[in-house]
């Protein structure tokens, strides 16, 4: 059976993986959002300065201790998350101590997922990297690709049980980059798919069918491709759901809402605004006990709006009259 590329987004999307989940449906029906994924960035440090990175004012130097992040797995399991995604703020795989922490966080019965721009991975990660349950590598028009780069992805081909995948941000360059990036989804079974985006902070936008459009004039076979299209995003609301459900814990301990916070333009920053933040990490488990939802109402712009809409239905179940008809 084919895999719905539905199971690769988030964002923007109907959040279908919900009903799936039968302890956070019987939460929600006793009125309560636990969380069920923690987004992660062990480390601001990065080896590349992007011209639309969003967490270019970030301090550098920034970075989670083993210890913290060994007591990130503690609350986590206290508190019955399922899933950590490793991110960034910066490059994951620069953290001295990633895969101590990947390894620690699957013995723990965390399942893991990494977004990395793909510049480190070597053969001795191998044990580790395969415990991943999936893995997006970040590509840009601005890169090149080199011969270094080709030689980290040769390690992809060595571990067959990771889902792994590319993000490509796609600014309106139309050269040979693209074209051998999808190459090299398309020639591996290792890809399950492409994932083809805009620059969220530009005030151009630039969309993402014209690529399709370029990759079908050359050619190239786009059936593994998604293309994030024009969104309308409207405002956050008071009681932000998803700030519980899948929150973010940055390089400074500080919990975020979630993963796009960065991209509030009316706060002009590219960084995570400290007036954003929810509590350091060890106050995790009094934010989930106490509901405390993250007021919403102050983001011009809300990425995760189908979200917050599908938990508030579940939550506030009175607004649903004649449920019989389905």
């Amino acid at each position: 059976m084919q895999t719905d590329k539905i199971s690769y987004q988030s964002a923007n999307v109907v959040p279908i993986k919900i009903i799936y989940d039968k302890l956070l449906v019987s939460a929600l029906h006793g009125g309560q959002v636990v969380p069920r994924v923690l987004q992660i960035t062990p480390t601001n440090a990065c080896d590349l300065n992007c011209s639309y990175c969003c967490c270019s004012e970030v301090d550098r130097k920034e970075k989670l201790t083993l210890e913290q992040l060994k007591e990130i797995v503690d609350i986590a399991v206290r508190l019955d998350v399922r899933a950590f995604v490793i991110s960034g703020g910066g490059e994951p795989m620069l953290h001295s101590d990633i895969l101590k922490f990947i390894d620690y966080a699957t013995e723990q019965g965390i399942k893991c997922a990494l977004i990395t721009n793909g510049n480190h991975f070597q053969d001795y990660m191998i044990p580790t990297l395969q415990k991943l349950q999936w893995c997006r590598v970040s590509f840009d028009d601005d890169r090149k690709l080199t011969e270094k780069y080709y030689r980290t992805l040769s390690v992809i081909e060595k571990i067959p049980a990771v889902n792994w995948s590319f993000s490509y941000l796609y600014r309106g360059k139309k050269d040979s980059h693209f074209i051998k990036i999808m190459n090299i989804a398309n020639s591996s079974n290792r890809f399950s798919h492409v994932r083809v985006i805009n620059d969220s902070l530009s005030d151009k936008y630039i969309d993402t069918l014209d690529a399709k459009k370029y990759l079908d004039s050359q050619g190239v076979d786009t059936s593994k491709c998604f293309f994030k299209l024009q969104q309308h995003y409207k405002a956050g609301q008071k009681n932000c759901y998803i700030s519980l459900l899948k929150p973010r814990i940055t390089a400074t301990g500080d919990v975020f809402p979630c993963c796009a916070i960065q991209y509030q333009k009316a706060h002009g920053m590219k960084m995570y605004n400290p007036e954003f933040s929810m509590g350091h990490y060890s106050d995790l488990p009094e934010i989930i006990e106490k509901q405390k939802f993250f007021d919403g109402s102050i983001c011009n712009q809300c990425y995760y709006q189908n979200y917050n809409t599908f938990l508030g239905y579940y939550l506030e179940p009175e607004k649903i009259q004649d449920k019989e008809f389905i």
